[in-house]
């Protein structure tokens, strides 16, 4: 294949084109496992992945032999440069990572292992999984879930109590592949996808309109796979969201908090911790676990937008999305209920009542875009961007119809509703009357009842009994 006038023989997960590979002993023990991020020790096999990026040129990526995914080669290992020159233990165990079957040798430092939790709260304790130095042996540690008089409790009580573990950046790649997209703002769906031909552990991440924008890169979701397959309601809960738009065509960062119980805090944050994922800005109560302002040390992964700051921008935007929402009554059509409430009604409405039923008659026939939607272009195609979930559809939403109808008491509601039965009825009924049109009442008149609405005294003669026995008076059904 062609890549810019390159030949290359595949693609990353990030999308750059692979020029090809090689096998080595590692030359130090500062390289980084491209998956799983851990050090490469000195003198132990490596495997190159040679890639060709548009900005920065060639460049090559290592990994461990039981890390890389041997399915981007489709030959045989000896058509690697580097391989015949290794030593026969390590041959023997590059073959076997290429037939599925290779680990890592034992004692290697580095990841632990996720040991399911308990599914009921009668499983007092779970052991305690990555152990305070960060190796790669179990701890005889356990954590004590014990509360005050937890015995009956139902399981989502103590979710009710969770806690934020911390936050991290991940990352989400090869968004090229697909149609799915991701705006500031959007909570992201984090998927699991273990029949993926390329990786068990895959995670996929999918917006709200359940169109999927990419994968986890494979490193991350090694790490997670664990925690979304983990059947507990003890589990960790993870959520995703985007704050930035991406500029970048292969991948997207994904800003995802880590909630849980308090008592499976550290468990969590040390096992994450060994997959190279740091979790920052957790709750005070993480935080006062590990007796420091971070929750799992070290540097933080990425700028941190608080949520103060994005309660207080959602809350702006959604004072004007409503403002936006009043209906200004020069608008309103009052032909639409006038001349078939004519014919039945023998009330005169006043001019609020008339301005309150045409704008039901409107809500009823409306077949606009509901309420904090708006049509928009995206990638050359209509779409349908909803202002709340930041999520654009494909498919217009149906039309909301209906509304509320609060004026204060004695001004009249029944005899608004009552004509919007009459103006707008359902399919296959006409409302007729024989009683004679009613007379239009005298100035005098409305302007008593109008100056009666204003004091909130409607009176005898107005009240909504009155108003409802006249209004239907006479009427009959066809």
């Amino acid at each position: 294949m062609v890549y810019g006038g390159i030949n290359y023989v595949g693609a990353d997960d990030e999308g750059e084109p692979i020029l090809g590979f090689c096998i080595e002993s590692a030359r130090s023990g500062r390289s980084g496992c491209r998956t799983c991020g851990s050090n490469i020790a000195h003198a132990t096999a490596r495997v190159g992945q040679i890639e060709h990026h548009e900005e920065y040129g060639q460049s090559t990526k290592w990994f461990h032999p039981w890390c890389f995914v041997w399915s981007r080669h489709d030959g045989r290992l000896e058509e690697i440069p580097g391989f015949s020159h290794m030593a026969a233990a390590d041959k023997k165990l590059l073959r076997d990572c290429q037939a599925g079957k290779g680990a890592p040798p034992p004692g290697t430092p580095g990841q632990v292992g996720w040991v399911p939790l308990p599914m009921t709260l009668q499983a007092r304790q779970v052991p305690m999984i990555a152990p305070a130095d960060g190796g790669g042996a179990s701890s005889s540690a356990v954590v004590d879930l014990t509360q005050e008089d937890t015995s009956s409790e139902d399981p989502e009580a103590i979710r009710d109590q969770d806690v934020l573990y911390g936050q991290c950046s991940l990352l989400c790649v090869g968004i090229q592949h697909y149609n799915g997209v991701l705006h500031a703002g959007e909570f992201a769906i984090l998927e699991r996808e273990p029949t993926n031909p390329y990786d068990a552990n895959a995670v996929k991440v999918v917006n709200h309109a359940n169109s999927q924008v990419g994968h986890l890169k494979r490193n991350f979701a090694n790490a997670l796979a664990p925690l979304l397959d983990d059947p507990s309601p003890l589990a960790p809960r993870v959520e995703a969201a985007v704050h930035q738009e991406s500029t970048g065509k292969f991948n997207l960062t994904l800003r995802t908090s880590f909630f849980g119980p308090l008592q499976l805090a550290e468990v969590t944050v040390r096992y994450l911790a060994s997959h190279q994922i740091s979790l920052q800005n957790g709750s005070p109560e993480v935080r006062a676990i590990f007796g420091q302002e971070e929750a799992a040390g070290g540097a933080a992964s990425g700028s941190i937008v608080s949520s103060t700051q994005v309660t207080a921008t959602s809350t702006a935007r959604l004072e004007m999305l409503f403002d936006d929402l009043a209906v200004d009554a020069s608008t309103l059509d009052f032909s639409l209920h006038s001349e078939a409430a004519g014919r039945v009604l023998k009330s005169i409405l006043l001019p609020h009542q008339e301005q309150g039923v045409a704008w039901m008659v409107k809500r009823e026939k409306s077949t606009a875009l509901p309420p904090f939607w708006k049509e928009v272009s995206e990638g050359g195609a209509r779409c349908f961007f909803n202002e709340i979930t930041n999520t654009s559809y494909s498919a217009a939403p149906p039309p909301v119809s209906g509304g509320l109808l609060c004026d204060d008491m004695g001004l009249g509601k029944t005899l608004q509703v009552l004509t919007l039965v009459i103006a707008n009825p359902p399919d296959g009924i006409v409302y007729q009357t024989s009683a004679p049109s009613p007379q239009p009442p005298t100035a005098e008149k409305r302007q008593k009842v109008e100056d009666s609405s204003e004091s909130g005294d409607m009176g005898a003669d107005n009240s909504w009994v009155s108003a409802a026995g006249a209004a239907v008076e006479g009427a009959a059904v066809e």
